[in-house]
């Protein structure tokens, strides 16, 4: 039996699917764990996407409304990953299919040694949901005041659901801003910083190229620390690695 990390933001734009995206593959791909990320962003999913599921494949809505068998609707990351995409077409989910999200979790988590949910922005019901079927909670933040003020508030919403709080993840730290450090995060939020990823070129290249940072640049700062977080959450250790001549020599020639 399997856990469930929820991975959690107090509001968008903090690129909460980026880390859930690329701990999930280094999970998967360099520590050989067999997970599976849900989409239940339902409103506004992003990681079919992210991964380049084409719009034909099955969804977590076809496995809710019985139009297809949990397998099928598994598709394939690069890293070994398997994903369970949301539809990108717009649509409201009635009580009973909610309902039916449930199950479907259960049986992934009897199957897998990790289940990585990437749950919906914001404090509404629908990030409640997800909040509500996580074992642990994984919060993702910028280093910023009104970004932590989201996670306690977070925080203070599933204070009497019994998760696990495994952290906080700080994103797209700049150099030279007016920022929070790692410890002034950890002190205002009350969890620790599991680590802290920087804003780099990496990140939004790889989104356009559809594929994790990780497997798109593996040396970028980003994905060293995306590395760090997955070796975490596997319980295993993490020496970062840097370019070498051949490695920085290949970055330039493609552009990254």
């Amino acid at each position: 039996m399997g856990r469930i990390i929820t991975v959690v933001s107090g509001k968008g734009g903090v690129g909460k699917s980026t880390v859930a995206l690329n701990a999930a593959a280094a999970m998967a791909g360099h520590h050989k764990r067999k997970v599976v990320l849900v989409d239940l962003n339902l409103t506004t999913p992003h990681l079919a996407a992210m991964t380049g599921i084409g719009a034909k494949a099955k969804v977590l809505e076809d496995v809710v409304m019985g139009k297809a068998g949990l397998a099928e609707a598994l598709s394939e990351h690069e890293s070994g990953l398997k994903v369970l995409a949301s539809s990108i077409s717009p649509r409201k989910f009635s009580m009973a299919e909610l309902g039916r999200i449930g199950p479907v979790l259960r049986e992934l988590k009897k199957t897998h040694d990790d289940v990585i949910i990437d749950c919906g922005p914001g404090l509404g019901s629908e990030a409640l949901l997800a909040m509500r079927y996580g074992d642990q909670l994984l919060y993702v933040a910028t280093p910023t005041v009104p970004s932590l003020m989201d996670v306690i508030r977070c925080r203070k919403m599933v204070t009497n659901l019994g998760k696990q709080e495994l952290g906080l993840v700080l994103n797209m730290a700049a150099r030279g801003e007016a920022q929070l450090s790692a410890a002034q995060a950890a002190a205002m939020a009350e969890v620790p910083v599991l680590c802290t990823i920087p804003h780099d070129k990496a990140v939004p290249k790889s989104l356009a190229a559809e594929k994790a940072t990780i497997y798109y640049d593996y040396y970028a700062p980003s994905s060293q620390e995306f590395l760090r977080l997955g070796a975490h959450l596997s319980g295993q250790p993490f020496t970062p690695k840097t370019r070498g001549f051949i490695a920085r020599l290949a970055s330039i020639i493609q552009g990254k």
